[in-house]
């Protein structure tokens, strides 16, 4: 029989490929969902727009990546195989892309990469992406996932540490090979926890906060006031 304590950790809510709605821990606003092939011109300008360092720290190089590269990350139909998030953020009365994670199988690992635009990094956004590919991943028997990174790449460094997998790594010439384990265990389970947590308490914040709280209560006693002057005047 197995114990309460002994029990298998469970993906938490809200950390499939479905998620949509993503809250980040500053309020920002993102919708996540699978690319799809129309996603094409989208992610080029997505990739145009990003700075020559955090293309540098996507693809160990500055050059924008090629249509065929790009078409790949736009192929999601088999997540046993590969699957790239999209996450978008409203502006100018359209959606933009604003980051981008993926995955390519090799076996019983996967290959995995995550960018993010210049003006959303540091927002826990590449973290949040990595959570929810993760979670695909593993629901169909992916057991790791093996990144590159730039040694001079804090930022992604610290989106896989702050991920709460289990995480080896190896550096050599400035480049850091890390690997992930995908297989869940309570660590992990309460990084992702914590993380939905601070997008709770971000997405209440507005709702919150003392102009809304006092409009709120002028409303209510403007209804009030009018529910005594009715009643005054039927008396």
């Amino acid at each position: 029989m197995t114990t309460r304590s002994e029990a298998r950790p469970e993906w938490p809510a809200f950390s499939g490929a479905d998620a949509g709605r993503l809250v980040l821990p500053d309020g920002s606003v993102v919708l996540v969902r699978p690319t799809v092939p129309g996603d094409a011109a989208a992610l080029q300008q997505f990739f145009a727009d990003l700075s020559a360092a955090a293309r540098r720290q996507r693809f160990l190089s500055d050059i924008e990546p090629s249509d065929a590269v790009v078409a790949s990350f736009c192929d999601s139909l088999d997540p046993a195989t590969r699957l790239s998030l999209v996450a978008l953020r409203q502006a100018e009365g359209s959606l933009n892309a604003v980051g981008l994670a993926s995955y390519a199988v090799t076996n019983q690992a996967a290959e995995v990469g995550v960018a993010v635009a210049d003006d959303m990094q540091s927002k826990g956004l590449g973290t949040a992406l990595l959570e929810r590919l993760a979670g695909v991943a593993a629901t169909h028997g992916i057991e790791r996932f093996d990144a590159t990174a730039l040694e001079s790449n804090a930022a992604m460094l610290e989106v896989f540490h702050r991920s709460g997998f289990s995480l080896r790594s190896k550096t050599a010439q400035g480049v850091v090979a890390l690997r992930l384990d995908l297989r869940l265990s309570a660590r992990t389970v309460l990084a992702i926890d914590e993380r939905n947590r601070l997008s709770t308490i971000a997405s209440l914040r507005p709702l919150l906060q003392p102009a809304r709280i006092a409009g709120a209560a002028m409303a209510a006693g403007a209804v009030i006031l009018v529910w005594i002057s009715f009643f005054a005047e039927r008396c």
